[in-house]
């Protein structure tokens, strides 16, 4: 009996050490920052353009816009990248190999611009994705050409078929017609203007 019971917890060990070597590698560092991105987009809620897309001299034109000179122009792409950058949001893609590979971080003005890097780092998703706190979703408007017109971040697990999503440069859902600002909507993840995610949840954390 010893000697059986001797040889499952080493065959348990095994097993949990090859899954281990098979595994990508995390840090809390990474989880801690992504949470710290999802509590910072959830503080901003309620901030408001006085325009369509002007807030001049407040946190939106400031902060958001003014890295990237542009005002005027959509902002939940800048949004998301200030969370990401003021979070500290960085990390190895999924197809990072080998040494000497530099830390990412997410940062772009264009919501095409985030999918088509996200693409390339092997952390794109699809619309069956089950997206995670700290992921990005991106939508497709029916009045635009574009398929890439919009992006929001994740910030609680999807459950149910719906996920909430914290964005800005968002309608209000309790006032459609109001000024756009940071609002958070409660999204279906059947609805057919959703494209796919960028599973940031899924990347190689660097600490």
């Amino acid at each position: 009996m010893r000697i059986l019971l001797v040889l499952t917890i080493a065959t348990a060990l095994a097993a949990g050490l090859a899954a281990g070597a098979h595994a990508s590698p995390r840090s809390d560092g990474h989880s801690v920052a992504l949470a710290r991105m999802v509590q910072l987009a959830e503080s901003k809620i309620g901030t408001v353009a006085l325009g369509r897309n002007s807030d001049k001299g407040g946190f939106i034109d400031t902060q958001v816009e003014a890295p990237f000179g542009f005002r005027g122009k959509p902002w939940c792409a800048m949004f998301v990248s200030w969370a990401a950058r003021t979070a500290g949001v960085r990390f190895y893609s999924a197809n990072a190999v080998g040494r000497g590979v530099k830390p990412t971080m997410l940062y772009g003005a264009s919501v095409a611009r985030i999918y088509d890097w996200a693409s390339n780092a092997g952390l794109a998703r699809g619309r069956m994705y089950l997206a995670q706190p700290g992921d990005l979703v991106i939508f497709d408007s029916p009045a635009t050409s574009s398929r890439y017109d919009h992006i929001g971040i994740v910030v609680e697990p999807a459950s149910g078929g719906v996920i909430h999503v914290v964005a800005g440069d968002n309608i209000n859902p309790r006032q459609p017609h109001g000024h756009r600002g940071v609002f958070e909507t409660t999204d279906h993840t059947s609805s057919k203007v959703l494209v796919g995610y960028v599973a940031l949840s899924a990347a190689r954390g660097v600490g």
